[in-house]
């Protein structure tokens, strides 16, 4: 069983904080370019030290998607036996475009252009973000 720490004595920690950003750094990772050192650190910096959780992102659903997700999360942490929010899987959601941001890029890129169409139009709105949805899956196929 773990130990508190008394107080007033420094915690054991056998990776230290700084230890962990000097082999993150870029000056560590001679030959990469600029984007590739940025998105590792990125990546790295992510799944290592772990941040408060401040910002905040929203977005509005359709009374039909908001069912859907609901019951997604539900079936998800029925299958997993624990209780799981939105929240954690959404936050899993950006951790994997984040590890994939550089296949992302690429298929954005190969794919044909999209133009966004202003917020009353649903239509277009509905068929810019089916694009946006085909370059992910596309891009995340690969892997």
């Amino acid at each position: 069983m773990a130990k508190r720490v008394p107080e007033g004595e420094k915690p054991f920690r056998p990776v230290d904080a700084a230890l962990v950003r000097s082999v993150i750094s870029p000056t560590a990772r001679q030959g990469n370019t600029a984007e590739e050192t940025a998105h590792t650190m990125a990546s790295t910096h992510l799944s290592i030290v772990p941040e408060k959780f401040d910002r905040e992102k929203r977005m509005l659903l359709t009374r039909s998607e908001e069912r859907a997700v609901e019951r997604l999360v539900s079936n998800f942490a029925e299958e997993m036996r624990t209780p799981v929010k939105l929240s954690h899987v959404l936050r899993a959601c950006t951790s994997l475009i984040l590890k994939y941001e550089k296949e992302i890029i690429e298929e954005a890129r190969k794919s044909p252009k999209l133009t966004r169409p202003p917020n009353g139009d649903m239509n277009g709105l509905s068929d810019f973000e089916q694009g946006v949805s085909r370059i992910l899956e596309a891009a995340l196929q690969q892997q």
